[in-house]
C-alpha cells in the first residue's frame, strides 16, 4: 500500500509538473487561451491565478475574473480583480478591488491605481458639471434669443398696428374734410339757389311793376278790351295783348307830327 500511494503521488506530481512545463511554453509563446487551459486543468491557488494571468493577456477579462474570484482573499487577488474592471471600465467597482487590496497590506501599485481612479473620477465629474452649466447656459441664451425675437415681432405688430391706426384715423381725417367740404359746397350752392330765386322775384317784381305802369299809360277802354279778353281766352291773351300794343301805337303815331318808327315787331 506505501508503494501505491507513493507511486500515485509521483504520477500526479509528474502530471503537474508536466502541464506545468506546457502551459508556461504556451505562455512564453503567447498562446493565451491554450495556457489558460492548461492553467485551469491543475485546479489549484496558482493555476487559477496564472488561468486569470493568461486570460487577462488575451483580453478576456470577464474569464479572468471568474479565475481570480476563486483564489483566496489576497492582494494579488483583489489587486488583479481591480484591473480587470478598469479594463471593462467599470471605475466605482476598481475603486472598491484596490480598497479592499489595501486594507490587507499596503501595496504601492494598488495605491498609485486608487489614486489615479480618484482623480480621474473627480474630473469627469467636472467636466459632466461644466456640460450641464453650458448647456443650462445654451438653453438659457435660445430662450433668451426666442423671448427677444417674440418682442422684436410684438414691437413690430405694435408699429405696424399704430402705422394702420394713424393711416385709418387720416383717411377719417380726410372724409371728414371732404364731409365738410361738400357741406360747405352744398350751402353755397343752396345760397346762390336763394338768390338767384331772390333775382327771379326781383326781376318778377320789377316786371310787374312795368306792367303796371304800361298799363297806367294806356286808356280805360283799351284795359277794360284787355282784362275781359284775358279772363276769357287765357292763354291767347299774349297775342291779344300785342295786337292792342299796336293799336295803340298806331294811334299815338297818327297824333304825331313826324313820323317815327316806335312800332315793336309784328307777329
Amino acid at each position: 500500500m506505501k508503494f501505491l500511494t507513493i507511486f500515485v503521488a509521483v504520477f500526479l506530481f509528474g502530471f503537474d509538473f508536466f502541464t506545468i512545463h506546457k502551459a508556461n511554453e504556451a505562455y512564453q509563446k503567447k498562446e493565451y487561451l491554450r495556457a489558460a487551459k492548461l492553467y485551469e486543468s491543475l485546479k489549484s491557488d496558482d493555476g487559477y491565478f496564472n488561468a486569470g494571468n493568461s486570460y487577462y493577456r488575451a483580453g478576456k477579462y470577464e474569464d479572468a475574473i471568474k479565475e481570480y474570484l476563486k483564489l483566496k482573499d489576497s492582494v494579488r487577488k483583489f489587486y488583479n480583480l481591480g484591473n480587470c474592471y478598469v479594463k471593462l471600465g467599470k471605475i466605482d467597482e476598481a475603486i472598491k478591488m484596490y480598497k479592499r487590496a489595501l486594507k490587507i497590506r499596503f501595496d504601492k501599485d494598488a495605491k498609485y491605481n486608487l489614486d489615479l481612479l480618484l482623480k480621474q473620477k473627480k474630473k469627469e465629474q467636472q467636466k459632466r458639471e461644466n456640460k450641464k452649466k453650458n448647456s443650462q447656459k445654451k438653453s438659457s441664451q435660445e430662450q433668451e434669443k426666442r423671448g427677444g425675437k417674440g418682442q422684436k415681432k410684438e414691437n413690430h405688430q405694435k408699429k405696424n398696428g399704430n402705422s394702420g391706426n394713424q393711416q385709418q384715423k387720416k383717411q377719417e381725417n380726410r372724409k371728414g374734410n371732404e364731409k365738410k367740404e361738400n357741406g360747405k359746397e352744398g350751402h353755397k350752392n343752396q345760397e346762390q339757389k336763394k338768390r338767384g330765386e331772390q333775382e327771379q322775384k326781383k326781376g318778377q317784381r320789377a316786371g310787374k311793376k312795368d306792367n303796371l305802369e304800361k298799363n297806367k299809360k294806356m286808356p280805360s277802354t283799351y284795359k277794360r278790351d284787355f282784362k275781359f279778353k284775358n279772363q276769357k281766352e287765357g292763354n291767347k291773351s299774349v297775342k291779344f295783348t300785342k295786337s292792342i300794343e299796336k293799336r295803340y301805337y298806331e294811334n299815338r303815331l297818327k297824333n304825331l307830327p313826324f313820323n317815327t318808327l316806335t312800332l315793336p315787331i309784328g307777329e
